[in-house]
This record gives C-alpha cells, structure tokens and sequence, in this order.
C-alpha cells in the first residue's frame, strides 16, 4: 500500500507571472491604462491522489483562466500525460470536449475564451499496472491565444495511494440578490473514494455583508471567520451523494445595508469525520446554535474508515453573490469661516452618507471623494492626510497632506457605513478681505442618484470670531467616521494550494 500524498505535507511554491497590466490604487482615483493583452492560464490541481482500488477514472479539472477584461482570440491548450508511468492511466479530453487525442497528447482549441470567463476540461486518471513503479508522476499543461503576451503552462501530480475516502463537492452557480433577500444555498457531495465516512463537516465560508440566519444545534458559527460549520452525523458509502435535507435548509442572506452593485464571495466545503471526531467537534463547542439539527440526505451506515480525504482540493467550491445597484445619498458637507486678517482658523468639511446602503468598498476603479477648493482670502497651511493638491504631478509622487493652492482631491480610507459622516480638517489663514467663495464637490459614484446635494459653499467672513461652521445642501447631520468592513478571504486551512506552478514564456 502506498501513502496518502496530502496537500499539507508538499510545499509547493506557486508562482504566477502576470501578464495584464493591474491598475494600482491611486489615492486620487486614477486608473491605469487597460491592458490590451488578454489571458489564457492553465490551472491543475497540486496533486491528486487515486485509491488503488479505485474502479473507475477519478475526475481531474483542467481550469483555462482569462482573468483580463479583453476576449482571448484563438486559444489553444495542450495537455500531456506523458509524465504518467504505467501504474497509472490517464483518459485524455476527446472531441466532446473540443479536443483531438494523439497518444499521451491532447490538443485542444477555442476560437474566443470570453473577458473574465474560465473554460474548464476534464481528465480522468485510474491506477494502472501497479506491479510497476513508481506509483506517481506529473500532468502537463500549456495554453496560449493569438492576443497572450506568450505561453503559460502549469503542472500537477497524480499519485496511487491506499484505499480512502474521496468527497467531492458539487459546483454551486452564482446568485443574484437584492439587499435584504435570502436564498438557500444548494450544498451537494459525492463520495468518490472507495471507503465511507462516518460523518461529514459542511462549511460555509462568507465575506462581510452576507449573513446565515437559520440556527442549528449542530452547527457553529464563527464571527471572527465569518464561517459557519455544521458537523451531521450519518456515513457517506463510496460512490454514494448526499445533499442538504430541503427541511433543514442552509440559508444565506444578504443584509440589509450591502452595498451594489458588487460581487461578494462565498465559498462551502464538505470533509470528512470520524464519529469520535464529531463527536468531540460538537462536545467541545462553545457558541452552539439552539435549534432544530440540520440534516443530510440520503445517509446509510458503511464501512469504517480513518476521516483522511484523498484529495481536499475538490472538498471546496466558491460561488458568488451579486448585489445589484442598492443607492446610498452621498451629501457634501461645507462650511462657513468667520475670522479677522491674519487670524487663523480650522475648517471641516466632508461627505455625508445617507443611505439607505453603505458605499461601496474603496478599490482601484473608484472610491468617494470630493473636490474641495478653499475660497478666495485664504492661506493654506496644513492639509488633510487623505488630500492631495488639484495640481499638476507629473512625477506621480505621493502628494497626500502637501500644501500648494486652494484646490485639493480628497477621499475617506473606509467606505461609509449609512448614517455615518466623514471630515477633512484644513488649517487656514485669513490673508485678506473675501473674495469668490469656495465649494465641495462630492462623487458619490454609481450609488448616488441624488446628485441635488452634492456640492455645499465654504464661504469665508471677515471681521468676526469662530471658527467654521457645517453647510450642507441638504439636511445637517451627526458628524461620525465612517467605519470600514474588511472582506473576509480564504476557505479552510486544509486546503493548502489549489494550483500547481504556472510558467509563462514571453515572446
């Protein structure tokens, strides 16, 4: 009997050679030129196990990635299997996957691999004349298009180990959901290995702005990790599927203030577990759900078997949710500066959200921001660190906080939760009588269909005492930072790589 090759224990580097331009996030919301190259990069899992009992092909997915925003022209991928020894068999992408066979070869083509789209083939690998070694060897697999920089290729192990279990989790489509709706999420397993599992674990991993309302008593929720884990009891028999019991459905909402229109992750995963495992799983609890127990079908009891899976690599799928446009009414925030020659004076100014949603997250296509220009009779002389001069810079250095005219860009770090306000602080002095009055101008971006009070005055008076004073063009406002949602990333520690090493060879 050969050993289980896991995941955790091979240490393989990935490396990744980018071949778009990405846009680096710019303070002023500026974005980079698109690159006109597209993308075409071959995916294998790190390793695959195969049982050496195994009766049939186990299922390996080959993954053709553009990740650009620019059609991929004529793409072509080869896959080679002959790295494969005789102990193990391989069955090639035929022509129902668009592909031609030549001995250990397969050459596949597509005439267009759509903007931010993946095309995925299928390869099947078994054990072979196992009185031969070694037992392991390497998949190969290059793609290129007419419109790639150059060739990328990726590699992955198949390795015979003993007999074991082997869950694999169905693929879940992505959803569309309005703020405040719900749907459930429709989890499905097979057991491709040749022993069963005494119990299964579902894991549902979320990033912020997604909730799972329906408590369990077998289920735990981690708020630090935004996961919710589930241990039911039941053994899966090999070649057997299971699903969620529609009467104890998994549900997964959007809240209430989710900002859209954006994509939110979600990724769920099935592993396997001893009794005792679960046992102790559950026992050891600390914030169980009180509820009715969420429940698999269909389950039958079967052989016992150590809760090692062969390949955790397909125990997870990711799909996401899509928040369509949910408006928050951002306000700009003026102010009104009462002073005497040479006296000197704060100013705040900002943006207000109003809801009903939150803004969406700063990225490197857009952020909220305002343009701020002080009025006439002012001398700046200290600047807000989130603002940068309405100035030439061509050298693109970091100008945030640099005094230099009247005229400045300026954005919250943090998007702006609904109800929530923030302020960016000037130090000015008056240098003289007042001249054409200043303004601030808020993007409120695609959110903000209410452009009517998205500029506010900043006067300047003279002659008087205080500092300034709140304008807005609509209502006043408690004044408070806006605080920011940090997306949750990553699925479970298990899964230690998901692809083998990419090279990319520039014409």
């Amino acid at each position: 009997m050969r050993p289980l090759l896991p995941l955790a224990r091979i240490g393989v580097a990935v490396t990744v050679v980018a071949l778009t331009t990405v846009a680096a996030a710019t303070p002023a919301g500026a974005q980079e030129p698109e690159s006109p190259y597209a993308a075409a990069y071959p995916s294998l899992p790190v390793v695959v196990n195969v049982a050496e009992n195994a009766t049939k092909p186990k299922p390996v997915t080959l993954t053709i990635d553009n990740y650009s925003r620019v059609a991929a022209r004529n793409v072509s991928v080869k896959v080679d299997a002959s790295g494969l020894p005789a102990a193990i068999t391989a069955t090639l992408p035929g022509p129902d996957q668009g592909c031609a066979v030549s001995g250990a070869v397969a050459t596949c083509t597509l005439a267009e691999l759509a903007a931010e789209t993946t095309h995925t083939y299928t390869i099947g690998v078994a054990p072979g004349n196992l009185a031969e070694t070694p037992w392991g060897g390497t998949i190969t697999a290059t793609s290129r298009a007419e419109n790639t920089m150059g060739e990328a290729s990726t590699e992955g192990i198949v390795h015979v180990s003993g007999p074991g279990i082997d869950l694999v989790i169905g693929r879940i489509a992505d959803v569309e959901l309005k703020a405040g709706a719900s749907t459930n999420v429709p989890i499905s397993a097979r057991n491709d290995g040749t022993v069963a599992a005494d119990a299964v674990a579902v894991v549902i991993s979320t990033t912020h702005y997604l909730e799972l309302p329906n408590p369990y008593e077998n289920c735990l929720y981690s708020r630090d990790d935004l996961a919710l884990t589930c241990i039911v009891d039941g053994a899966v028999g090999p070649d057997e599927t299971f699903e969620i019991d529609p009467a104890t459905p998994l549900r997964l909402k959007v809240a209430d203030k989710a900002a859209g229109p954006d994509t939110y992750g979600v990724w769920a995963s099935v592993l396997p577990l001893t009794d005792d495992e679960a046992e102790q799983r559950l026992s050891q609890a600390g914030n169980k759900s009180s509820g009715k127990r969420l429940r698999l079908v269909p389950t039958s009891k079967a052989l016992r078997a150590p809760a090692e899976d062969l390949n955790y690599d397909d125990n997870v799928t990711e799909f996401s949710v899509k928040v369509p446009l949910h408006e928050a009414d951002s306000v700009a925030i003026g102010a009104t500066v009462n002073g005497a020659v040479d006296e000197t004076r704060s100013i705040r100014v900002g943006i207000r959200n109003d809801g009903p949603a939150n803004t969406l997250t700063p990225n490197e296509e857009w952020s909220s921001s305002a343009d701020v220009v002080l009025p006439a009779g002012l001398s700046v002389l200290k600047v807000d660190e989130q603002c940068e001069p309405n100035t030439d810079n061509p050298d693109g250095a970091d100008r945030r906080g640099v005094v230099d005219g009247l005229s400045y860009h300026c954005w919250p770090s943090e998007q702006l939760q609904s109800g929530r306000t923030w302020l960016f602080d000037f130090t000015v002095k008056v240098a003289g009588e007042p001249g054409a009055a200043g303004s601030i101008v808020v993007d409120g971006g695609v959110q903000d269909k209410n452009t009517g009070n998205n500029t506010a005055p900043i006067t300047l008076e003279t002659g008087g005492a205080g500092g300034g004073l709140p304008v807005t063009g609509a209502r006043a406002g408690l004044v408070a930072l806006g605080g920011v949602l940090l997306l949750a990333a990553g699925v479970l520690g298990v899964v230690v790589a998901r692809r083998r090493r990419i090279v990319t060879v520039v014409d």
